[in-house]
């Protein structure tokens, strides 16, 4: 929770640009979130399945990601809205006193209004020996989801790969003649050998670059454990790729499964323009991604979202949540946020900047930074622009929700990053304290799967304690079994 709370800043939203799309109707209007990790999925099935996960599964932005996060907008009649707050609370895992500046995306469309170009789509299935089992079905699954989504105006390439690439369809209309023999392939599809990541992902955009077309939207969708073992293996080689393609107007989605799925190079190669990954840990979350949101996972909404923050003097920008990137200048304490590209989605989404006062500074009322931002409706296009002051309110008028909850999530993401650090160098009592500390953060009914979540991970690390005859005194905090059509 906020422990003071300095709220409601002068609300920031942008002036009328052109592009705009007005709201109408009862509806409520369409979140908008970042691209790249839009969940913490790998965490949640590592702890489910009775593992500590490495401390980078639990990603912040993907934890935001998850969550709809409702701070004090200005209404808004745009494509595109942002507005700031901010909350003064201790981060959890320092202890020190901050200034978390919460930026929230809003948009006026309805969801209802939503419509994604057609698509000149490559389909890319990892078939490899260690998608044996339950992720072999789940990527079949998953291709029948995405099938079902595309229509005669949609090109479809098919491609499937283990340590050989084969083109199973190359450029086709999903149409009724094509729509059966594409799902039959899909179902005939079994897991051998090595894993070629890489000459995958090259062939799906070269078929891509022959069906090029200036009425659709280009992008690669893969579904992988992503765990290359033939040809090019660095995460290097791989953001190299998917960067040069990128600039070159193609996307990339990368659908993750298994408890083995190579989280970093999925998350490197998500942060280039265009391009999102979402892991998919159960049945439910499959038709709920690649169905029913399938058109917001490959639709930008924005592109080369670019925010400059100037702390005042005695003021420092610490740290950035939810975002792909962010640098500091030299000398002046300003940094530059940017974010590829933004996705439309069921959820607001929102990024968060720690500010920190020196040594001798106290916040205080008053102006603490200014903020310059710029963004793109379509991609090419002329940016738009906008700067003012971030204030904080000379009268504190109590919480806002949704910086308290953003703040709340930050500070959670931080803790379980830290348990599951602790726990890993084997001190389980001292990782358990810090849960015991999230969950005082979590106990909220809006928090119920962070909850499951803490508790799940407190009765993992306590069964570690107890091997190694760790002594400690706890309440008991239940254990929480994992949904049996969960994916591993």
């Amino acid at each position: 929770m906020l422990k003071r709370l300095s709220l409601a800043l002068t609300l920031l939203a942008l002036p009328a640009l052109g592009g705009c799309v007005a709201m109408g109707g009862a509806m409520a209007p369409m979140g908008v979130t970042t691209g790249g990790a839009q969940d913490i999925g790998l965490a949640r099935n590592a702890v489910a399945a009775g593992r500590i996960p490495e401390p980078s599964a639990f990603v912040i932005e993907g934890l935001l990601g998850e969550h709809d996060i409702d701070i004090a907008h200005a209404p808004c009649d745009q494509l595109l809205c942002f507005d700031a707050s901010v909350g003064v609370a201790p981060a959890l895992d320092s202890g020190v006193d901050t200034a978390f500046m919460v930026v929230g995306f809003s948009s006026a469309m309805e969801r209802r209004a939503l419509q994604r170009p057609a698509l000149n789509l490559a389909l890319v299935i990892d078939h490899s020996g260690s998608m044996s089992g339950a992720k072999m079905a789940a990527a079949r699954e998953a291709a029948h989801r995405i099938i079902d989504q595309l229509g005669p105006d949609d090109r479809l390439t098919l491609i499937v790969f283990d340590d050989d690439v084969d083109v199973l369809a190359d450029g086709q209309p999903v149409d009724a003649r094509t729509l059966e023999r594409l799902h039959r392939r899909v179902s005939g599809i079994r897991d051998d050998g090595g894993t070629d990541l890489e000459g995958a992902l090259a062939l799906a955009y070269e078929r891509l670059a022959r069906h090029r077309d200036d009425g659709r939207e280009d992008r690669v969708l893969m579904v992988t454990d992503a765990r290359p073992t033939v040809g090019r293996t660095g995460e290097s080689d791989f953001v190299r790729l998917a960067a040069e393609y990128a600039e070159a107007g193609f996307g990339l989605t990368v659908v993750g499964v298994g408890l083995d799925f190579g989280q970093d190079l999925s998350l490197a190669m998500s942060r280039v323009p265009g391009a999102n990954y979402v892991y998919i840990e159960t049945a439910a979350k499959l038709e709920e991604r690649l169905g029913r949101d399938f058109d917001m996972l490959v639709t930008p909404l924005a592109w080369d979202f670019e925010m400059r923050v100037e702390p005042i003097p005695g003021y420092r920008v610490s740290r950035a949540f939810g975002v792909p990137s962010w640098v500091a200048d030299e000398g002046d304490g300003a940094v530059v946020v940017h974010i590829p590209t933004l996705f439309p989605s069921n959820n607001r989404g929102a990024i968060v900047l720690a500010l920190e006062p020196q040594e001798t500074v106290t916040f205080a009322p008053g102006p603490i930074a200014h903020r310059a931002l710029r963004y793109r409706e379509r991609r090419g296009g002329d940016l738009a622009t906008w700067e003012g002051e971030v204030v904080v309110p000379e009268v504190l008028v109590g919480d806002d929700p949704g910086v308290a909850k953003a703040v709340a999530l930050v500070n959670t993401g931080l803790g379980l990053q830290g348990a599951a650090a602790l726990a890993h160098e084997g001190r389980y009592v001292e990782a358990l304290a810090v849960l015991d500390a999230v969950r005082a953060l979590v106990g909220d009914a809006e928090y119920d799967a962070e909850q499951r979540l803490v508790a799940q991970l407190t009765a993992v690390i306590e069964d570690h304690a107890r091997a190694a005859g760790d002594r400690y005194e706890r309440d008991e905090v239940g254990r929480v079994e994992g949904d049996a059509r969960w994916i591993r």
